[in-house]
């Protein structure tokens, strides 16, 4: 580990001693020509950054940056000693990047590759940064799904979602919890060599389940468990209720709770799941921040699958997942074990239905049947079911007018917004079938009705 505050580049750092050649293809790469490479071919923010020289110095040869943000910089390298290509996250306060370091030696207990996690290499100091090398991994799955001009099959949801769960169950196995769950932290190893083989990566906010504070407010409004913002005890089931809102959002293509705020978004959970139990409300610490009230209310599944039993297996899943209540969420291993994880048929990918794209629309003979609870469980309610749930909550909600309902059109493919909003995908993509637009905007306006 490099200690000193001036390393020369013939000490030794981060296990490789310097020599004549490695100090020569250093100044051929810094003079643009290392291994026939034109600095123009180079990233061109690299000449000023500062950066860039210490992990020169640290033996490494700076390809590109691959991301900037509020936690620091991604670098890909190649590293001298064993010419791989890395990724190197330069982090400049310590103290976080000591309680990442220390995340992720705890990881080290387990087998990375066979429980989808980010393979943590090792990590050397200057006096202001501290750098992380891991793995060189492929790409986020959001550039995947934003490349698509489809929806997801369930085949393929139920691949992603069956790593993310065996990643999970690992980290339970060591009492840690991940609490930053999203789309941006999953990554595809090899997606050429390995289609939706994904890893679980950003051990920054992890923590011991011990270390969980009642009262403690974590995790983006969009995957934000009932009982962080109630102020319930907490345990590793705000990575379940945060998974189970990206499987969700994956099928929908939207945030299935998406509220602007967390008294919208507690609205929205009351919305589809009814009120919490009154043992949950009287032991929150926050509970008389939010007024709760049950009301009807109606989501959808794609139209000409709800009947389909790979749709009702993940339906009932996401159900497990999506318990207000954390004490009856499915655990990790029981998951993997649910009809949906397991099946190998998916009828539903090869449906002619229409997609929530707003090609097509379901006639009034097309309803999906019920599936139960989940307040119609994911079920398109169209035409005449739509009015008199319109008529319902219009009947309850009096005095909020419909106009004034915030609409959510978050599309999961919208790319991230970065800085504050980084998570918060926003609606640039419209639908082009007007009917249907109008549709979803009275489910979305249907869900953020209570207040």
């Amino acid at each position: 580990m490099l200690t000193s505050l001036a390393p020369s580049p013939t000490e030794r750092v981060t296990g490789l001693q310097l020599d004549f050649f490695t100090i020569l293809t250093i100044w051929a790469f810094c003079s643009g020509t290392a291994w026939g490479q034109s600095a123009v071919e180079m990233d061109s923010s690299l000449s000023e950054d500062p950066l860039v020289p210490l992990l020169e110095l640290s033996g490494y040869l700076v390809q590109k940056t691959l991301e900037r943000g509020a936690f620091g910089v991604v670098y890909q390298c190649t590293a001298l000693d064993t010419n791989k290509t890395v990724a190197v996250k330069a982090l400049s306060h310590k103290e976080n990047a000591k309680e990442e370091i220390s995340a992720l030696e705890q990881l080290k207990k387990l087998d990375l590759d066979k429980n989808n996690l980010v393979r943590f290499n090792r990590h050397f100091e200057f006096p202001n940064n501290i750098f992380l090398e891991f793995e060189k991994l492929d790409m986020e799955l959001l550039e995947l799904v934003q490349s698509f001009n489809r929806p997801m099959p369930l085949s393929e949801i139920q691949m992603i979602t069956q790593q993310m769960l065996v990643a999970l169950n690992a980290l339970k196995s060591i009492k840690m919890v991940h609490r930053d769950i999203k789309i941006d932290n999953i990554m595809l190893v090899n997606h050429q060599l390995h289609p939706f083989k994904v890893k679980l990566i950003d051990f920054g906010l992890a923590c011991h389940v011990s270390e969980l504070n009642r009262g403690d407010i974590f995790y983006n409004l969009e995957g934000r468990a009932p009982e962080i913002s109630l102020g319930l005890p907490l345990n590793e089931a705000v990575d379940m209720w945060a998974l189970g809102c990206l499987v969700a959002s994956m099928y929908i293509a939207k945030f299935i709770y998406s509220g602007a705020c967390e008294l919208g978004k507690m609205g929205a959970i009351v919305q589809l799941h009814g009120q919490p139990d009154e043992q949950l409300l009287n032991t929150g610490m926050y509970t008389k921040r939010y007024f709760h009230r049950e009301s009807p209310s109606i989501a959808m599944t794609r139209l000409g699958t709800a009947g389909n039993e790979d749709t009702r297996a993940f339906v009932d899943l996401l159900k497990r997942m999506l318990q207000v209540d954390p004490g009856k969420r499915i655990a990790p291993s029981e998951a993997l074990r649910h009809p949906f994880i397991t099946m190998k048929y998916f009828p539903s990918d090869f449906s002619s239905g229409p997609s929530y794209h707003g090609k097509t629309v379901a006639s009034q003979n097309d309803r999906p049947p019920s599936l139960g609870t989940l307040q119609e469980d994911l079920a398109l309610c169209m035409n005449d079911e739509l009015t008199a749930a319109s008529e319902r909550t219009t009947e309850n909600n009096s005095h909020i007018s419909a106009e004034t309902l915030p609409v959510s059109t978050n599309r999961i493919w919208d790319g991230d917004q970065g800085g504050a909003n980084r998570g918060n995908m926003g609606s640039k993509v419209r639908s082009r079938n007007c009917f249907f637009k109008k549709i979803r905007r009275f489910v979305s306006r249907l869900f953020r009705s209570i207040h």
